[in-house]
């Protein structure tokens, strides 16, 4: 997968945790002590899934905490400012959320072996939506944080249920 993911984690932890934390997960995954992510490198998807498990080891955290955490870093701060564009098209947290596919195949297509996640969507009521992960990677668990994420930047309050690959959201109004 791309750096963005790694790079996102390092600033998500380096801002709550501070630097000299960053340096321990660091260490504890085998990476020198200099080593930083590019966002445009391919890191292998072992890679990333151990980094989360080294933070949150190194962190005293329950994993599913530090992907949430991530979650809410990457859709409050770091995809705004770096996919900005994307943020900005989209009124509300639904629009965002149904321009997922899109997203990723618009950013992804012109990147050598991408494999971008995908989703399907189906409208369970009309404030309840199931949003359906589509990826070999299996990284369904990061999605929780990364969609209550997006309910914060559009200051809407969201509930996320996690049932294996799909995301049952409810929108329930204004934060």
């Amino acid at each position: 997968m791309k750096g963005t993911i790694p790079k996102c984690l390092e600033e998500m932890v380096r801002a709550r945790h501070g630097q000299e934390t960053w340096d321990r997960v660091k260490a504890a995954a085998g990476l020198a002590r200099w080593h930083t992510f590019l966002t445009t490198e391919d890191v292998s998807d072992q890679m990333v899934t151990d980094l989360f498990g080294t933070a949150a080891k190194t962190l005293g955290m329950p994993l599913q905490q530090v992907m949430d955490d991530f979650g809410m870093h990457w859709s409050t701060v770091y995809a705004p400012d770096i996919y900005g564009v994307y943020f900005r098209r989209a009124s509300n947290a639904r629009e965002m959320l149904l321009s997922m596919s899109e997203v990723h195949r618009v950013t992804t297509g012109k990147v050598p072996n991408s494999a971008p996640p995908r989703f399907d969507y189906e409208w369970l009521d009309e404030d309840t939506l199931r949003m359906t992960y589509r990826s070999e990677r299996g990284l369904a668990a990061l999605m929780p944080g990364l969609i209550r994420g997006v309910g914060a930047h559009f200051r809407e309050r969201l509930e996320v249920e996690r049932r294996g690959d799909d995301m049952i959201v409810r929108f329930l109004g204004e934060a």
